[in-house]
């Protein structure tokens, strides 16, 4: 399906004014996924003027519905803490979707996490560590798994969903079961990636 779909729906129609915005403004990321081409990570953060984009997104923030955020790895992304913050200062019931990796979460994220309302989507393709690490290069999967059990809490505590996002490969052809079980007893949604590139 064509992913301009996703922003032809009713509620959208009737409106003259964006209540969806999808951010990608870096690649900046701490791993080397092996599915990841080079031109879509950086292992240095770019250089982004926020004060330009929050000028220009300032006006239609209070009429906002979601927002969307995508890196790289989005919580190393300077610039969309600020984003987040006004966000949450001119809407607070906007949904913030943050595609996350897992492995950065410090205090404050969690105090971000408090404030808005934020819905989470993880990355993970493996539940074995050895075959979590060789597929997420510079990921230890014991900090990862650590992060995820603390997003299950807070969503559940919070009651918002959580989502993981696994891409399926030959690499974790085995892990999937496991991955699946995991979703289903933790009553989270599992999302599938396809893989566009070899």
């Amino acid at each position: 399906a064509a992913g301009s779909l996703t922003y032809d729906r009713p509620w959208f129609r009737k409106r003259h004014f964006p209540c969806f915005m999808e951010f990608e403004l870096d690649t900046f990321c701490n791993l080397d996924c092996r599915m990841c081409p080079p031109e879509l990570h950086s292992r240095k953060p770019g250089e982004v003027n926020e004060d330009i984009i929050i000028q220009t997104i300032q006006p239609l923030l209070s009429r906002l519905q979601w927002a969307k955020f995508y890196g790289g790895a989005p919580f190393l992304i300077k610039s969309y803490y600020r984003i987040w913050n006004e966000i949450i200062k001119s809407n607070a019931r906007c949904r913030i979707i943050v595609q996350t990796n897992g492995p950065v979460l410090n205090g404050t994220i969690k105090e971000l996490l408090n404030a808005g309302n934020f819905r989470l989507s993880v990355s993970i393709d493996s539940l074995n560590p050895e075959n979590y690490e060789r597929i997420r290069k510079g990921a230890h999967f014991e900090n990862t798994w650590n992060n995820l059990l603390f997003f299950i809490e807070h969503s559940n505590q919070k009651k918002k969903p959580l989502n993981l996002s696994v891409c399926p490969m030959t690499d974790n052809l085995q892990d999937i079961p496991e991955l699946i079980q995991f979703a289903l007893k933790n009553r989270l949604y599992l999302y599938f990636n396809l893989l566009q590139y070899p």
